[in-house]
């Protein structure tokens, strides 16, 4: 039932998990008052799982496109700045450039949340709504 999970390969599945565990450690290390070795972890999960998602060629081609070399440049500094210590500041250089990075796939990723069972109750809240509503580019009358 699940074997082919819609064309995906396995180093691809990997990848998905790498990136989700990645995820899960940033945001341990956030609510750990930003401990540097969760912090480091989930960035080298984080990215380890984008290459295996993209492959070589597709993921040099992300990282360093034109349009996307200023985020890129954010993200890898505060990814130093956390590994130097500094992992505050660098985690908000960091969530910058990921923002910069991401920002295209926002209303995408916005529209796919408020479709999940639990979540899309929070998403339904009035305040939560209208920021979702601005972040992924909609706008309304009402």
């Amino acid at each position: 039932m699940f074997g082919d999970f819609m064309g995906i390969s396995d180093l691809q599945k990997i990848g998905i998990g790498a990136v989700s565990f990645g995820c899960f450690f940033l945001i341990l290390g956030v609510f750990m008052l930003f401990d540097r070795a969760l912090l480091a972890f989930g960035n080298l999960l984080f990215l380890a799982g984008i290459f295996m998602i993209l492959g070589l060629s597709r993921t040099t081609n992300f990282f360093f496109s034109q349009k996307r070399i200023f985020g890129s440049l954010f993200m890898f500094a505060g990814l130093f700045l956390i590994l130097i210590r500094w992992t505050f500041i660098g985690m908000l250089v960091e969530s910058f450039g990921i923002l910069k990075l991401f920002s295209t796939f926002l209303p995408t990723a916005i529209t796919f949340t408020r479709n999940l069972p639990v979540i899309s109750n929070v998403a339904g809240i009035p305040f939560v709504s209208h920021t979702l509503d601005y972040l992924s580019g909609e706008t309304s009358i009402v």
